[in-house]
């Protein structure tokens, strides 16, 4: 797929699995493959979704950034490259957009190692 004005791009649901912190929870998707930042909406405490995300090249990884703090402020993040090719199922009825589902877990890290990550997805 490629990011031409006809194409319709995937819709994505991704349902988080674990402890939950939903007042502190940032979804997003990043990386060269996606056109731009897409921040997801979310549908409830643990399912966030993005619609007609236009991508590039489906064989090239989009990055799925989510982050949370805990109550004692301890940030816990999902950093995952995925490819659509990968993860992309048919919709549903005629002219329905390719779909992606998943599950994911946070996993807590240190201030020091989510400075880090994030130097490293600005680059």
């Amino acid at each position: 797929m490629n990011a031409e004005r006809n194409d319709k791009g995937f819709d994505l649901t991704v349902k988080f699995k674990g402890k939950r912190y939903p007042k502190t929870t940032f979804v997003m998707l990043a990386g060269e493959n996606v056109k731009t930042t897409i921040p997801l909406k979310k549908r409830d405490d643990r399912v966030y979704e993005a619609d007609k995300v236009k991508f590039i090249n489906d064989k090239a990884p989009i990055i799925l950034f989510a982050m949370q703090y805990d109550e004692d402020g301890n940030p816990w993040v999902i950093n995952y490259k995925f490819r659509v090719a990968d993860y992309a199922k048919k919709g549903k009825g005629k002219g329905a957009l390719p779909t992606v589902f998943m599950k994911l877990k946070f996993k807590q890290i240190t201030e020091d190692e989510l400075q880090d990550l994030l130097v490293d997805l600005d680059n």
